[in-house]
């Protein structure tokens, strides 16, 4: 189900049930928002399942989806709690990153 134009959710297996992920559309590619599907990068990167869940199994599928996602062009993947993410993006001001726009330095 598809909320609006360019927004596109998909239930994986995490922490919870009915977790979901979401997917914007940019004109050159996505923004993947993660949620608690992936609290910090290190748990795709590593295949290192957060400590609490509902189904293992899935939750590794969950990893693999996000981390095929991430690898289109222009796409990425934003976690949900890695304070890291503030990093990866331009920022609008102290306190908000531009999700469109990656930093363009790391």
């Amino acid at each position: 189900m598809d909320p609006a134009p360019g927004i596109a959710v998909t239930p994986v297996g995490s922490r919870s049930p009915a977790q979901m992920i979401t997917d914007v559309a940019k004109p050159t590619g996505a923004v993947v928002l993660a949620s608690d599907a992936a609290h910090h990068h290190q748990e795709m990167d590593r295949d290192r399942p957060f400590y609490v869940y509902t189904d293992l199994l899935a939750m590794l599928e969950a990893y693999e989806l996000l981390r095929h996602r991430g690898a289109h062009p222009n796409t990425w993947v934003v976690t949900g709690h890695d304070p890291a993410e503030m990093s990866r993006f331009e920022a609008v001001n102290a306190d908000c990153v531009d999700l469109s726009r990656p930093a363009t330095r790391r």
